[in-house]
């Protein structure tokens, strides 16, 4: 499963000039891509402000939604939050093998599960 058509475009504006913002605007952003698990779900998200990595974005959060709750998303923070929903539980890097990733930890995240490490 790879990354959607679109990875490594250059960011520019609609005149033309490189888009130099660095920081992701929460409320100014499309969803390319979903994957949902049982209770949590991968993202592929276009960040027209942001300038790494072409303002895409590959986030795990919390919940399983649906296409319906994607579509109805009006503000999609990537940072991690104590307060933004949805609760973003991990980002990855956007390439085919994030993606991947963000795929299997949406497929077997629990969030009743035993979360300790070694």
């Amino acid at each position: 499963m790879g990354m959607p058509n679109g990875f490594g475009r250059r960011k520019t504006a609609a005149d033309g000039t490189t888009v130099t913002g660095a920081n992701p605007d929460p409320r100014n952003f499309k969803v390319c891509a979903a994957w949902a698990g049982p209770a949590a779900t991968a993202l592929l998200v276009d960040y027209p402000d942001a300038t790494n990595y072409e303002g895409l974005k590959i986030l795990v959060v919390e919940g399983r939604l649906t296409r319906d709750d994607v579509a109805a998303l009006t503000v999609l923070d990537p940072h991690f939050s104590e307060t933004a929903m949805p609760t973003v539980l991990a980002r990855f890097i956007p390439t085919d093998w994030g993606w991947g990733q963000a795929s299997l930890l949406a497929s077997d995240y629990d969030p009743n599960g035993d979360h300790r490490v070694g």
